[in-house]
């Protein structure tokens, strides 16, 4: 049987300058996902996950390494041709939401649906909105939610236009415990019902067993198994 590979990475390399100085970030990285699995990126603060998951959306370009998504080189495409791109199979959750503060919880998850060219994109908000418990928060803005309820908008942003996969950077780490364990359900129900692809970037360790697969990032490099205790 052929394996739908949505997102493969290979000796992903990237690094960071400032003056005449150079700070190697990503030294090799690899890595693959397949439709309807999820993969856990665990890692310390400052070892490049977040560099790494920016790299693999195509926010950022690698200096050197090939990254395909949903068969497509990224190395291949311009800017415009990038964000087309996510727009129709991606799904990105951040850690510090990126919400428009201008616009509703309605508006900002419509444009996602807009923008990816879905039908009827206010009605599809407004069932993504309700999906995460916030049916009757549609006209407020980021400023009027709580730091869980702006997840949550971002959230149904990530997943209204129905995305291949969703990439997400600590999608818990600025949440309380009850909240967090909401948007977890709902990642993961996305992952299981709907075969979405689901990589999540953390260093919580129990959220990241619940994935099917794990990685840990380390020298700028992906290894399957955690640093050994005592070692480094």
């Amino acid at each position: 049987m052929t394996r739908d590979i949505l997102l493969d990475a290979n000796l992903v390399q990237h690094t960071l300058r400032h003056g005449t100085e150079s700070l190697p970030i990503l030294r090799g990285a690899s890595l693959h996902i397949e439709r309807g699995e999820s993969l856990a990126i665990l890692g310390p603060s400052g070892s490049g996950k977040s560099t790494l998951l920016s790299l693999l959306a195509g926010f950022e370009s690698a200096q050197s390494g090939e990254i395909t998504l949903c068969g497509q080189s990224l190395s291949g495409l311009d800017e415009e041709g990038r964000a087309a791109l996510r727009a129709q199979h991606l799904g990105f959750v951040f850690q510090s939401f990126a919400l428009l503060p201008q616009a509703t919880a309605l508006q900002n998850v419509e444009l996602a649906a807009q923008i990816a060219g879905r039908a009827q994109p206010r009605e599809k908000a407004r069932e993504a909105l309700a999906a995460v418990g916030l049916a009757e928060r549609l006209d407020h803005r980021p400023a009027a939610l709580s730091g869980g309820e702006q997840q949550r908008v971002a959230l149904a942003r990530a997943f209204v236009h129905q995305p291949a996969l969703i990439l997400a950077d600590e999608p818990t780490g600025n949440l309380d415990q009850r909240t967090g364990a909401r948007i977890i359900e709902l990642l993961f129900g996305l992952n299981r019902e709907h075969g979405t692809g689901l990589l999540l970037v953390t260093h919580d360790l129990a959220l990241a067993e619940r994935c099917q697969r794990q990685l840990h990032l380390r020298d700028g490099q992906l290894h399957d198994d955690p640093l050994p205790a005592g070692a480094g």
